[in-house]
């Protein structure tokens, strides 16, 4: 900005203007009149001077009387702001020439011609961020995402009051994050001129495009893994892509790959020999004269689970959701699941539905009570249940009905996700909402499971209310009622419908409501693969069946894999000996390699519960770790690992991609100048400048100097009065 000198000076005033110049007039014509003679005579100098002191002593005071003020109007011109917006990811650099290109492009920028702009310049990558120094020499060229979209988005809104006259955009048009940049280029109010780097012409490589896999795998059973392949430029040659766990390979194969500038799917088999999580690389090695090798490698988890699972299944009454449970779990061929129908006085269905005897139930991995117990249930029949899921450590999913009586589990009550104890109702319409919790949890947050689904599902039915939840336990989905959901004035807080929890013992989840098979057969045609229904007992059971983890301390993240800059979400759970929640102190530890990179503490959400999110700034294997103190004693930990940032990503297109740059600044209202032709950038840039006036006014009344000018005006009068024998 270049300011000039104030213009539009005025004096500003309260009252009358010609009453206050008559009283500044009579007060001089009065001050000359009374030093016209002197008692003893003085000389002349003396008198002007007593003259002149008491003048401005009286005026200064009627000038604060009338509120005297000053005004002026300060002209600034802002000169017009050029950004210069220089991709940093690390496709920049996967060619030598390509990075030499960019700093020899920067360097012949021509900046003596552009002295009529201020010349801003801001890196991206996965994120804006601006150049303190010399662009070139601040150049990382590492960023493994880039997002082309986002960076001109945060630049003009960094800019909004500014005036931002162009953006010059050095690139090479690839983007692997956020939106085309083309489709909002004509919402961005500013010309973007396209600086391409990089060749078009694409150079041999392979690469790993796309991994497919399920999220579980079991013990000793074969599972697949979907790889895609990428070729370029090598012809139909063989090589080798395998599969590894740590050092440990677990499939390899020799492939042919694909014709060139085409696709090819592998599959790669491996049985698991243990349960637990599996962090999995997939690699082909690189080959002679290849781009880059980091597009070669990918990494994926999957939780491996038990390889069979026992489930029983006890319903107290004959209804819908028996045949729409077990219709589910029958899809999964590891679980071998029974059923058992009462019928009434401890007798239950014939055939394959008779209830197990304590050998078989020893072996059980999961209970699924539906509707049970009801009040006609055998007492003996609970307590062999309730028995056998204590000294067992049974996983129990718990489907209330509209016969169930809750309270004849109140042995079980401490291992249950809500008390026994609970009101019974009219039968009434719920509707599901996804709870902050649920929006977390592996159960009901996925893209499957979005809020907006969870909105759209029809109503169950319930019979039961005013549920306590256990303090550690976590409420997934909540219930709506119908008078909620209609508008009808309702202060009552949605109830829970979908609980779940872990104890030392055992892992539970309880569904407050029935008639699910709604969710599945009004569903069925809505989403085009499994119902939510389906869904929700599919994920309830691995949920369940995973391994129990007695800590006082528990850390969650939200998912395993994350792209660079994206949050990494992470929820700790605090639990005293009894295992109930506890107020504590909570960090937040990230390593890399064994180094620490950032610690922060954990925000408190209620009691027991903490949240935080990090933002790694790089790539790789991190170990998150959360640690708990009350006190100064520390109570426990809890370890988790992730990966941040999978550079293939940014590496699968590296090839100049010039129809899109072209594309952004035709439609931006900009133009593409070609890297050898800058001289042409001055002279096409839009020279718009800003005169901006800013009025400023100062009550000079109440500046306290006025008083004491006033007053040292008057003191100095009287002391040559005083010197010169007048008093």
């Amino acid at each position: 900005m270049t300011s000039f000198f104030p213009t539009d000076l005025q004096l500003i005033h309260s009252g009358n203007g010609l009453f206050l110049l008559s009283l500044l007039a009579l007060t001089a014509v009065l001050t000359v009149f009374v030093y016209r003679r002197t008692n003893p005579v003085v000389g002349l100098q003396f008198r002007l001077a007593l003259v002149v002191l008491r003048l401005l002593a009286l005026w200064l005071f009627l000038l604060a009387a009338f509120k005297f003020s000053i005004a002026w109007t300060d002209k600034q011109v802002e000169k017009p702001i050029l950004a210069l917006l220089i991709d940093q990811s690390a496709s920049m650099a996967v060619r030598q020439e390509r990075s030499t290109q960019l700093h020899q492009v920067l360097h012949q920028l021509p900046l003596a011609d552009l002295e009529d702009f201020q010349v801003v310049p801001f890196a991206f990558g996965s994120k804006l961020r601006p150049l303190t120094g010399p662009p070139i020499d601040s150049l990382a060229l590492t960023d493994d995402a880039t997002d082309i979209d986002g960076a001109l988005q945060s630049l003009v809104r960094l800019f909004i009051s500014r005036n931002l006259a162009a953006i010059a955009l050095f690139s090479d048009g690839n983007y692997n994050r956020g939106g085309n940049p083309a489709r909002s280029a004509g919402q961005l109010g500013v010309p973007v001129f396209s600086i391409p780097i990089g060749s078009e012409q694409e150079a041999p490589d392979i690469a790993i495009t796309r991994i497919e896999a399920n999220a579980f795998a079991y013990c000793e059973e074969s599972s697949v893994i979907e790889v895609e392949v990428a070729n370029r430029g090598f012809g139909r040659r063989s090589t080798q892509i395998a599969l590894k766990h740590g050092s440990t390979t677990l499939a390899a194969e020799t492939f042919t790959l694909p014709a060139d500038r085409s696709q090819r799917r592998i599959p790669l088999h491996f049985a698991p020999g243990q349960p637990g999580r599996y962090k999995l690389t997939v690699e082909i090695p690189p080959l002679a004269g290849e781009e880059t090798a980091q597009n070669n490698r990918r990494t994926l988890y999957i939780d491996v689970l038990k390889s069979r699972l026992q489930i029983q299944l006890i319903a107290g009454a004959a209804m819908p959701d028996i045949s729409f449970v077990r219709q589910q779990l029958n899809l999964n061929k590891r679980y071998q699941n029974r059923a058992a129908v009462e019928a009434g006085n401890g007798r239950f269905l014939g055939g394959e539905l008779n209830l197990p005897n304590d050998a078989a139930l020893a072996e059980i991995d999961l209970l699924i009570l539906l509707n049970w117990p009801t009040a006609a249930s055998s007492e003996a029949v609970i307590a062999k249940i309730v028995q056998n899921v204590r000294l067992n450590k049974i996983s129990l999913l718990l489907m209330l009905g509209p016969d169930s009586k809750l309270e004849r589990l109140h042995e079980l009550e401490t291992d249950l996700p809500i008390r026994s104890q609970s009101a019974a109702i009219a039968e009434t319409a719920v509707y599901a909402v996804l709870a902050p919790e649920g929006s977390r949890h592996p159960i009901t947050a996925s893209a499957e499971t979005s809020d907006n689904l969870w909105n759209r599902l029809p109503p169950l039915s319930a019979k039961h209310s005013d549920f306590t939840v256990w303090p550690d336990a976590q409420v997934l989905l909540s219930a709506q009622h119908d008078s909620q959901q209609s508008g009808s004035p309702n202060n009552k807080p949605n109830a829970p419908l979908l609980v779940v929890r872990q104890t030392d013992r055992l892992k539970s989840a309880a569904l407050l409501a029935y008639a699910g098979w709604r969710w599945h057969l009004m569903m069925a045609n809505d989403q085009g693969g499994p119902t939510p229904f389906a869904m929700l007992i599919d994920r309830l059971t691995h949920w369940l069946e995973q391994e129990q983890i007695d800590k006082t301390v528990r850390l969650q993240t939200d998912r395993a894999l994350y792209g660079i800059g994206e949050p990494v979400n992470a929820q700790v759970r605090v639990f005293d000996a009894e295992r109930q929640p506890l107020d504590a102190q909570v960090n937040l530890a990230l390593y890399q390699d064994g180094k620490l990179l950032e610690e922060k503490s954990a925000d408190p959400v209620k009691t027991g519960m903490f949240e935080r999110s990090i933002y790694p700034d790089r790539a790789g294997d991190f170990v998150l770790i959360a640690s708990a103190q009350l006190n100064s004693h520390a109570l426990g930990s809890d370890t988790t690992a992730i990966t941040v940032g999978e550079t293939a990503v940014e590496m699968i297109h590296t090839s100049l991609n010039r129809p899109a740059l072209a594309s952004l600044a035709h439609l931006s209202g900009g133009q593409i100048v070609a890297a050898d032709s800058l001289d042409l950038l001055p002279h096409i840039l839009p020279r718009h400048t800003i005169i901006r006036s800013a009025t400023h006014e100062r009550e000079l009344w109440r500046h306290p100097i006025v008083l004491f000018l006033g007053i040292a005006l008057l003191s100095l009068e009287w002391i040559i009065r005083k010197r010169c024998g007048m008093i």
